[in-house]
């Protein structure tokens, strides 16, 4: 039974692959491009430094904000 199910989702993901594919996407790239480093001022766009990146590090994990990371 197990097997059964594993395949069907195997089956339905790639016939999603190959529908988008179909219609001229990779649907495994991002049209985005993404800006990783450390936190900037959204006023100066300068990057955090020293203990700044510290306490805003833990200020987002203490009051659980989700994580700008992938």
């Amino acid at each position: 039974m197990k097997a059964q199910e594993s395949k069907s989702v195997f089956q339905r993901v790639t016939e999603q692959i190959l529908a988008e594919l179909a219609k001229g996407s990779a649907p495994w790239r991002k049209p985005w491009q993404a800006d990783f480093g450390l936190p900037k001022n959204l006023v100066s766009r300068k990057p955090y430094r020293g203990v700044n990146v510290l306490t805003l590090m833990t200020a987002a994990l203490c009051d659980d904000y989700p994580s700008n990371c992938g």
